[in-house]
């Protein structure tokens, strides 16, 4: 009864982990190595849900997932920890940051005219971000050419065109699910 009941869980967890990943743009192709998949799942169900996983023996035994497992047991629910899977995803973190920033802080006639956004390039190097405490530049791009620049920290975002407010953005991520509060513009 009980192997059954582990066989239907990670039956389950595959199964989630296919369904997310299959609904989400641009996964890269080394998706099937278990540090990758579990930094997936982290992003897609938060830490907690992971760690819930390990300790329902979800996963196979005899994968080396110790590393892994340190890492899920020190996020703490709130915690910036939850939001690591998203700020190792730099190009969806600052794509979700860019559409609320068109959203909220341009103007009518030109958020109308911005389209969607087609192209996100980031710059991870150290020369870029390090000196700032930043985690990445990225530059959004919508079908109208409007381009939004987000930089990426560990606690925060800041966007802005080139003719718009510079604007400010805290991020949580309760659960993984990453949630924007507006600092400040200016």
């Amino acid at each position: 009864m009980m192997i059954r009941e582990s066989v239907s869980q990670n039956a389950e967890l595959k199964g989630t982990a296919t369904a997310l990943r299959s609904r989400r743009p641009g996964n890269s192709p080394s998706m099937g190595s278990p540090m990758s998949q579990i930094a997936f799942l982290q992003r897609a169900i938060g830490n907690q849900a992971v760690q819930r996983r390990f300790d329902s023996s979800a996963f196979p035994a005899g994968r080396s997932l110790q590393r892994v497992e340190a890492r899920v047991e020190n996020g703490i629910a709130g915690n910036q920890d939850e939001c690591s899977g998203w700020r190792q995803d730099p190009q969806s973190l600052s794509k979700r940051a860019a559409e609320l920033y068109v959203q909220t802080e341009l103007s009518p006639l030109k958020r109308a005219g911005a389209g969607l956004p087609r192209k996100t390039k980031c710059d991870t190097s150290p020369l870029c971000c390090r000196k700032a405490d930043g985690i990445a530049a990225c530059d959004v791009e919508y079908d109208s050419g409007l381009v939004v620049v987000v930089t990426i920290y560990p606690d925060r975002v800041e966007c802005h065109t080139t003719d718009s407010p510079r604007c400010t953005y805290d991020y949580t991520c309760p659960s993984g699910q990453l949630v924007f509060k507006k600092r400040e513009c200016i």
